[in-house]
């Protein structure tokens, strides 16, 4: 693209996760985005995310104030994409400059709900009968391979000593009702862009349906163990009450006591574990943050 500059937004260089994002500034036109996969080179994968982000546009072509960015090009067999520019911060950046600001976060809580509403649209959708099984079951294998040392994570006694109080509570979240939508599949705050009238999401991963829960324990779980500022949470809560109070503000209050909701917030604590690199030295900054995060929850919500 003659005249074209091109900003660096993202390199990432890691043996399992590779990619570039780009920004195209043209002058007198709109901004575009480039990103490209180089790791893991998965074809299926790649094409998987784009159905997914498409879908997505198709969901939000017509809402106000929310919205995916629009896809111009695809190239499969180079893992690349080009997308118009969306403006915004991440979800993610705005929770670090307001982090001293709880009226802030709960603000962005609360329009980062409506986007995840807007997307989900659980209004439009008869509620069903929540079964965990299939959930347990993966949570279980990634167990047995700690076990069989096949798999290492930091803390694994404390890991597995969670897991346990888990299973001596599944009866709890047996048999309530849930809502099973379109899932975005990696809904963290560093998915979302927000400006001042515009939210929009990005790296979608499924195709397919899931409970609510799957994508709001993701992104609440991904807010408390690095940004919730309420320390002292009473004993039946996850996520700080206020902040809870914000985000289903957004979403839509009805939907706060969802089984899967309920179950998924307990199983997120380790599932965002068992992403931790055992090694100090192998950990990023953010996974070092992460860790303490969820140290803390664990030791509130297991005991352990």
């Amino acid at each position: 693209m003659n005249g074209a500059k091109f900003v660096p937004l993202l390199m990432r260089s890691a043996e399992h996760r590779a990619a570039v994002v780009l920004r195209l500034h043209r002058k007198g036109a709109e901004d575009l985005i480039y990103k490209q996969v180089f790791a893991p080179f998965d074809t299926a994968a790649f094409q998987q995310g784009v159905e997914a982000h498409k879908r997505a546009l198709e969901r939000l072509i017509k809402a106000k104030g929310v919205g995916v960015p629009k896809i111009l090009a695809v190239d499969n067999v180079t893992q690349s994409v080009l997308m118009l520019r969306v403006s915004g911060k991440t979800l993610n950046d705005h929770m670090l400059q307001s982090y001293a600001n709880p009226r802030k976060q709960h603000e962005l809580l609360t329009r980062s709900a409506a986007w995840l509403a807007a997307f989900h649209q659980p209004d439009s959708v008869k509620k069903s009968t929540f079964y965990p099984g299939f959930m347990m079951d993966h949570l279980q294998a990634q167990i047995d391979k700690i076990e069989n040392g096949d798999k290492s994570v930091p803390h694994a006694d404390r890991l597995k000593a969670a897991h346990k109080v888990l299973l001596d509570r599944i009866d709890q979240f047996l048999g309530g009702e849930t809502v099973t939508v379109a899932a975005h599949g990696d809904m963290h705050t560093r998915n979302l862009l927000i400006s001042p009238d515009m939210v929009s999401g990005i790296d979608f991963n499924f195709t397919h349906n899931a409970p609510i829960g799957h994508d709001i324990s993701r992104l609440l779980i991904d807010y408390a163990t690095r940004f919730a500022q309420d320390q002292s949470l009473e004993s039946e809560n996850i996520i700080p009450a206020n902040d809870m109070d914000a985000f289903f503000a957004g979403y839509g209050a009805q939907y706060r006591n969802d089984a899967s909701v309920r179950f998924l917030l307990h199983q997120q604590i380790l599932l965002e574990w068992l992403a931790i690199p055992a090694k100090e030295d192998s950990r990023s900054y953010f996974q070092s943050h992460r860790l303490d995060g969820v140290l803390r929850l664990t030791n509130h919500v297991f005991g352990v």
